[in-house]
């Protein structure tokens, strides 16, 4: 393949320099009045040798892509990213949705879900980007809608040529690097009084160029004339609107790589042909201005001037901004299809490059989760751990840095996976639909002005408001109250817990409160992680859950060991000593 690239390449060069050739040869009849027919022989060879080179450039380059995208899958594209932009998008959407539950920020952050967005992420365009997120802040409620998810997700993963012909088209649209294509979505009208004024500006010099063939090279004076006042009005109008002429640009290369899929007649995509091609037909204004702005963009140096004499982004902009507002429900469906097909895409990749995957089996009937063999997906070499939930939850103990924050976002990641790319990492996962609530970091409550504990009884209480008949609530809670004394604590920890057990609610509580599990009865399970510390080898863990209380402590031990001064060391064991003594 790379061979035929290639020899494109080198055709396409070849053919370039006959049309250069030949367009001197015409020019030089043309200007000796030679033979007409002479002229139209040379002019005639010059054309067809354009469209051949232009054939060959067009093969060279889909080739090159179909290389590109053969080396580079399924392993993830190398870029910045902007996460902030990417977000915009399912904040704009989510708006419009109301009652509907979502992953919020709390919980997005505690579970690292930035970067696990972009351990999936292999997408090829903006809206791409844009879905992915979006589907995973969106976790599905119905079996149905997530099988058909997966029946395209597998489509790709099975079918290499199919898929590779649509990520050529999308190489086409690729990412927005200038403007923003979502500000399109909420544009206002703009103000166009003067749109007849550039229309006529763009006009004259089409009426100006005929006339060459009766004055020549004279008519260059009012050519010159007429560019410098529409290079003033580009500059001053072209300047406030650089980003929507940039995003209507955009636009238009949405609409072509959406023709290239609507052409599409495989049965698994035949919904997403179907929504693309129905809306299509509303837009063919759109599709027309975003064209022009696209082509002339598309020839960079030489398009900026073709553009200044003839106003041509400039008033294709206007026209198009107009029909954008009319159509703007149309443009987003096509904008949504097109990221959910690379997003689904990139799904297929990700499941490609991890391997050890299985999808979920749902279980409506029961308030249960089973997992078997799960491991984090951002932990290279995890260590898989295994866990049945059938009771109200469990109360995870065991030192710091032995595996219990790290397992509770195992747990929440899976079910999370499950729910919105049908993929889970482990053995086995097996249980009901979830609505998935964290309480892991109240760090960034802090940051905002507000007291830990604050933060923390504020995390909490949205996770208690949460519950209801119909979805069970998966929640995490790590360490409840840690940043109050220890009576209170313990006190508002055991009614928490007590409540919880009474809702619609599975709950993974981690704690160094080993009173807790003393309200374990049959409401909740022990799990606990071990570790050991010795004066050589320092920490060994073994990242393994185990049923049942932590029976180490081990936070002296590790003092120890780190080199704290041996008088502290010395009396923080005298101390736990004669507690331990009073406790007797």
């Amino acid at each position: 393949m790379r061979k035929k690239a290639q020899f494109c390449k080198v055709v396409s060069q070849v053919l370039i320099g006959f049309t250069f050739i030949g367009g001197v040869a015409t020019y030089a009849i043309l200007d000796k009045e030679i033979s007409s027919l002479n002229y139209y022989f040379t002019g005639m060879a010059a054309l067809i040798s354009a469209i051949l080179a232009y054939y060959f450039h067009k093969k060279n380059k889909r080739l090159n892509n179909i290389i590109f995208l053969k080396e580079n899958w399924p392993n993830t594209i190398k870029r910045k990213v902007n996460l902030e932009y990417i977000k915009k998008y399912f904040t704009l959407t989510n708006e419009e949705k109301k009652n509907t539950y979502f992953v919020d920020d709390q919980t997005w952050t505690d579970l690292d879900m930035d970067d696990v967005f972009l351990k999936i992420d292999n997408s090829i365009t903006t809206p791409g980007q844009h879905v992915l997120y979006s589907v995973l802040r969106n976790p599905l409620f119905k079996e149905d809608e997530l099988r058909e998810r997966n029946a395209v997700i597998e489509y790709f993963q099975n079918n290499t040529t199919e898929r590779e012909n649509l990520q050529v088209s999308l190489l086409g649209l690729g990412i927005q690097r200038q403007g923003d294509i979502l500000e399109l979505f909420n544009h206002e009208k703009v103000d166009t009084r003067f749109k007849f004024v550039y229309d006529i500006l763009g006009i004259i010099p089409l009426v100006i160029l005929p006339f060459y063939f009766v004055y020549g090279l004279q008519i260059l004076l009012p050519l010159m004339i007429i560019y410098l006042i529409n290079s003033y009005i580009q500059y001053k109008v072209g300047n406030n609107i650089v980003d929507g002429v940039n995003s209507i640009a955009y636009l238009g290369r949405l609409i072509a790589v959406s023709k290239d899929i609507a052409k599409g007649n495989n049965e698994v995509l035949k919904s997403f042909v179907a929504e693309i091609s129905l809306n299509l037909k509303e837009i063919k204004d759109i599709d027309k201005h975003s064209d022009i702005i696209g082509r002339v963009e598309g020839l960079d140096v030489l398009g900026d001037y073709v553009s200044i004499l003839f106003l041509a982004k400039l008033r294709s902009y206007y026209k198009a901004i107009h029909k954008i507002y009319d159509y703007n429900e149309n443009i987003k469906k096509i904008y949504r299809v097109v990221g959910e097909i690379d997003s689904l895409i990139s799904i297929a990749a990700y499941r490609e490059r991890i391997k050890n995957y299985s999808t979920p089996k749902f279980e409506e009937d029961h308030r249960e989760l089973i997992l078997k063999e799960a491991v984090h997906p951002l932990i290279d070499e995890a260590v898989p751990n295994s866990i049945n939930l059938d009771k109200s939850g469990i109360i995870l103990t065991g030192s710091n840095m032995s595996g219990k924050s790290t397992f509770l976002r195992t747990v929440a990641l899976n079910a999370l996976l499950a729910q919105t790319i049908y993929t889970t990492l482990a053995k086995e996962y097996r249980g009901n639909f979830f609505k998935i609530l964290t309480s892991l970091s109240p760090e960034d409550s802090v940051k905002n002005g507000k007291s830990y504990y604050l933060g923390e009884a504020e995390a909490l209480l949205r996770i208690l408001n949460s519950f209801e008949e119909k979805v069970p609530t998966l929640t995490m809670i790590d360490e409840i109250f840690r940043g109050t004394n220890p009576v209170e604590r313990i006190s508002a920890s055991e009614e928490i817990l007590k409540y919880i057990s009474r809702k619609n609610a599975l709950a993974l509580v981690a704690t160094h409160d080993l009173e807790l599990t003393e309200i374990a009865n049959d409401n909740y399970d022990c799990y606990y992680f071990s570790e050991d510390v010795d004066d050589k080898e320092g920490l060994k863990f073994d990242y393994t859950i185990k049923l049942g209380v932590s029976p180490t402590r081990n936070a002296i031990k590790l003092l120890k060991y780190i080199g704290y001064p041996e008088e502290i060391i010395n009396g923080a064991n005298e101390r736990i000593n004669m507690l331990m003594k009073k406790e007797v």
